[in-house]
């Protein structure tokens, strides 16, 4: 059993000059990991410089790694 030391709140505002992945622009989404939890940004179609404004929230376990971007 994971034992939890307390909550991480992040906030994902925007990103700026994104590269295009698709013909003419991107999908952009953010996907953040801490242990075992995945979470995920929506995606912003067709923007290279997409505004999320999006808080999420991730337990914080006893032995924790680095959060992932």
């Amino acid at each position: 059993m994971v034992e939890f030391i307390g909550m991480l709140k992040i906030k994902v505002i925007q990103g700026t000059n994104l590269a295009i992945r698709d013909i003419k622009s991107s999908d952009p989404y953010v996907v953040l990991n801490l242990g075992s939890q995945t979470v995920q940004t929506t995606v912003v179609r067709s923007n290279l410089n997409p505004v999320w404004n999006e808080e999420h929230m991730l337990s914080v376990p006893e032995h924790y790694g680095q959060l992932k971007l």
